[in-house]
């Protein structure tokens, strides 16, 4: 521990989980560190279990003392905290955009002076505190912050993150276990190796059993129960300690217990209302117990309070109730009802409104569960189920939110409730990867609606069939459901009609019909620019730029996903920038701006992970994975790929799976395995066939498997798979397809036609510049002309080929490409060292391209959420790498990779 303190005093920041039984030392662990932390600055937080419905209730103790910084917060992250806490009124803001606000006020904290964060019993933290925690926890690099959590054992599968260290506790030796025993009463010998065996080195166990034992047990002149588990036996001890105390001291000690450290005032005013002074607590202060108002440890609270029979409890919350405001006094009203009672279901509904306006969902939906078990109203109790699972749905349990619909479709006799518990299953449905169930109901609903003449909701519910449909990939029901949402909303809403316009135009697009879904895009412009970077419908937007790429309109489409990350950034949205860095890595990459590619991709998927967005997550991985394929990085593109496929599989998605599958078979066929590829290939192939989509730029797939085929010797395979692509290139007329068909010509075709198929390609790849595909054009036909005994013609477009490829970092392509030339009898260079942009880590290239593009350290960590004091880490780093000493020469040397697309 004191390394690691060092090390924070020093700028590194560290994360710990300490774990362990009750007793065994966690709390003894973080007592120390604080201790040990000097001039650094302690931040700290209890969770207390019967808090855990409290939103953000550790958060405010956690951060109280940095509010003073708040205002140094970009404006949109200190809002979103301010609303959590409760400071003002809240507003809506994106699930993560509270977790970044934290990382922030920790950073800003940090450039005073060093931090250490204490949060013990952190299972039993309230959900969004802890969240928020945990994110900030994973992002602290070189802040000079140190988090330090602990929870039981068993408890800590919540707190389990990547970037957290965990230490786990077990009990002392057996003859540290004796001395600690030998410093209490007086035992027999043969009893305190019973004790020391009970105990299993607990040294709470140690302390407290003893107490448990009659004078008889001690002295060994009767033998001992039979032994519990040691947290068993220790709240066992503490419950013999408590029967001895005089009867008031324990019903008070029930109202502290109940409290859970809200503080002196409450629990004085609720033991007057008890007729019981504050000296009734001095027995329990004298024996040990008590620290303030505080039980000194949680299973004493557990005991002071499960001890008690359930009437004295319940007039312990009742008292309390009327001494405490929102969310605690909604709770321990609940806690003192005996059965169903509206009043207290309604105080229960108004805090879960709350919890859930400050984005506190899964707060939101316990308090809602507890509402409609004490709701004495069926319609009621239906209503309140349904919310809560909107905001499981919302927080990623799908499983519990469905099981809540099912109980409040029980209760929904009329048509009006009956649609709206579909409707909630529908969201659930979808927000849990089922879509073919949600589209079922969602179509239902859309039909009701529109027979009762409700334009604007049939359009609405269309559209959101619509989501559904892009996620399997069925194109052809999607162009359908589109437009009938079109129909319904023409002359009702303006804004849905072009929605529902800009959804078939990307239908079209992938079907093939690339002009005219382009034109309909087009159409759509005014919404792509216009619409709220963060809102529901952001993944259309980013498709809407996906689609763009595809048709080979890249300004737009960096236009669009720069907007996308840019406001997403802003607003602290990370649960809204995992797709669109997906969408502009995809764009980076065509475009031969690699790590930028890189970068952006890495960043998709970390983001991705974080928030849980698996739909998301499965195309960001294949997009990953093609970029350590060409780079020569096999068996991390094979992992990263594979997961990808089999997150998409579950999913029953085979439009994402297409990616994945695409993006395997590009990997063995840069390894050279063309059998292998072509597993992939094929099959890539058949759900594109099935879906009907006739955009061959969508995957780029096609002229893949062409050579694949050629290479494993099945050229009649190859030749109608070539025949396939150029329809598919004659009815798009894309730039890139057209030149891939030239190219796979040159590839199967007679020696004597090499040179027409080789201009062409190349007239082709001159309209649109992606120099990967142009380079694999010139490998090819340098390939092809050597075979032809074209040898000094080979030369040329093997060098220049060979000159892309170094200049990419595509090593295999490149080696492939030294291999052709040497054989031609020309001169190769051997490979050389890898260029030094390639020796940045990924979160170093982020912040390069930032500052590159003239970002300040503050603004390049809000754009990344990461701390100043991080920027300026990983900057350092850059600057030792690449040789620098300026952000202008940094900016020089990535010119490529900042370029703005054309066309």
């Amino acid at each position: 521990m004191t390394d690691l303190l060092d090390a924070a005093r020093r700028g590194r920041s560290f994360a710990l989980l300490v774990e362990g039984p009750a007793g065994i030392g966690k709390s003894t662990v973080l007592a120390e560190a604080v201790a040990r932390a000097g001039a650094m600055e302690v931040l700290r937080a209890q969770g207390y279990e019967s808090e855990a419905d409290i939103p953000y209730g550790g958060l405010l103790e956690l951060v109280a003392p940095l509010l003073e910084l708040r205002g140094q917060l970009p404006a949109a992250h200190a809002a979103a905290l301010g609303g959590a806490l409760a400071l003002e009124p809240a507003s809506p803001h994106d699930r993560f955009a509270v977790p970044v606000a934290v990382l922030g006020l920790l950073g800003l904290a940090a450039e005073r002076s060093p931090v250490l964060v204490v949060a013990d019993d952190a299972h039993w933290l309230d959900e969004a505190s802890l969240e928020a925690i945990l994110f900030a926890a994973r992002r602290i690099d070189a802040e000079g912050v140190g988090v330090l959590l602990a929870a039981r054992d068993g408890e800590g599968e919540r707190l389990d993150a990547p970037g957290i260290e965990r230490l786990v506790l077990g009990g002392i030796d057996e003859a540290a276990a004796r001395g600690l025993l030998a410093d209490g009463e007086p035992l027999a010998p043969a009893v305190a190796e019973a004790l020391v065996a009970t105990s299993g080195g607990n040294p709470l166990a140690l302390r407290e059993l003893p107490s448990a034992l009659s004078e008889d047990e001690r002295t060994g002149r009767v033998a001992l129960r039979t032994p519990l588990p040691a947290s068993d036996e220790v709240q066992a001890a503490f419950a013999g300690r408590l029967a001895r105390l005089p009867e008031d001291t324990r019903r008070a000690l029930c109202v502290v217990a109940a409290s859970s450290g809200i503080g002196a005032a409450p629990i004085t005013q609720a033991l007057d209302e008890l007729g019981l002074g504050p000296d009734t607590l001095a027995a329990a202060r004298e024996a040990g117990l008590l620290d303030g108002f505080a039980l000194r440890h949680p299973l004493l609270t557990a005991a002071a309070y499960h001890d008690r029979p359930s009437g004295e409890r319940r007039a312990a919350h009742r008292a309390l109730a009327a001494h405490t405001e929102g969310a605690r006094r909604a709770h321990h009203l609940a806690e003192a009802a005996a059965g169903p009672d509206e009043a207290v279901a309604g105080a229960l509904d108004a805090a879960a409104q709350d919890a859930r306006a400050r984005g506190a969902h899964n707060e939101a939906a316990r308090t809602s569960v507890r509402a409609a078990d004490l709701s004495a109203d069926p319609v009621a109790r239906a209503r309140r189920r349904l919310e809560a699972a909107g905001d499981l749905a919302v927080s990623g349990h799908g499983g519990r939110a469905l099981e809540l619909v099912a109980e409040a479709s029980a209760a929904a006799a009329d048509p009006d409730a009956r649609a709206d518990v579909d409707l909630i299953r529908a969201h659930v449905l979808m927000r849990a990867g089922q879509p073919v169930p949600a589209l079922e109901i969602l179509e239902g609903l859309a039909q009701r609606a529109s027979r009762a003449g409700d334009g604007a909701t049939a359009a609405r519910l269309l559209v959101e069939a619509s989501l559904a449909h892009m996620f399997t990939g069925d194109m052809v029901s999607l162009l359908d459901t589109a437009g009938r949402a079109r129909g319904e909303a023409a002359g009702v809403s303006g804004e849905l009609e072009l929605l529902a316009t800009l959804i078939s135009g990307e239908a079209l697009v992938a079907l093939g019909r690339a002009g005219e879904g382009d034109a309909l895009i087009t159409a759509a412009e005014p919404l792509l620019m216009a619409a709220d970077p963060v809102s529901e419908i952001a993944e259309v937007i980013g498709m809407a730029a996906m689609c763009s790429l595809w048709v080979e309109r890249f300004a737009r489409a960096e236009r669009v996903v720069d907007r996308l990350i840019a406001g997403g950034r802003e607003a602290g949205a990370a649960g809204r920038l995992g797709y669109p860095l997906c969408v502009r890595a995809q764009i980076h990459w065509r475009r031969g701006r690699w790590s930028a590619a890189y970068a952006d991709a890495e960043e998709s998927v970390r983001l991705c992970r974080e928030t849980q967005q698996l739909g998301t997550l499965a195309v960001a991985l294949p997009t990953l994975a093609r970029c350590e394929a060409a780079l020569g990085h096999l068996d991390a593109a094979r992992a990263l790929g594979t997961e990808g496929l089999a997150l998409a599989d579950a999913a029953q998605a085979d439009a994402t799976a297409a990616h994945s599958l695409a993006t395997l078979g590009f990997l063995e066929l840069t390894a050279g395995r063309a059998e292998e590829a072509l597993v992939w290939f094929d099959r890539s192939a058949r759900i594109a066939r099935r879906q009907d989509h006739g955009e061959p730029a969508l995957t780029m797939h096609a002229a893949d498997r062409i050579e694949a085929l050629a290479r494993a010797g099945r050229r009649d395979d190859a030749q109608d798979a070539l025949e396939l692509l150029a329809e598919q290139a004659q009815a798009t007329g894309g730039a890139w397809a057209t030149a891939a068909v030239a190219r796979c010509r040159a590839l199967l075709g007679a020696d004597e036609d090499i040179g027409r198929h080789a201009r062409a390609a190349l007239e082709w790849h001159a309209r649109v510049d992606l120099p990967f595909e142009r380079a694999r054009t010139e490998l090819v036909v340098g390939e092809r002309l050597r075979r032809a005994r074209r040898r000094a013609d080979a030369r040329e477009p093997l060098e220049r080929a060979l000159a892309t490829f170094v200049r990419l970092g595509a090593e295999p392509w490149a080696e492939r490409a030294r291999t052709e030339l040497r054989a031609t009898g020309g001169r190769a260079a051997e490979p050389s060292e890898h260029a030094p942009v390639e020796e940045l880590t990924p979160h170093e290239l982020q912040v390069a391209l930032l500052v590159a593009q003239g970002l300040t350290n503050r603004e390049a960590g809000t754009a990344l959420f990461l701390s100043p004091k991080t920027i300026e880490h990983h900057l350092s780093a850059i600057y030792r790498k690449l040789g620098l000493r300026s952000r202008t020469q940094l900016a020089t040397l990535l010119s490529e990779e900042l370029e703005p697309a054309a066309a």
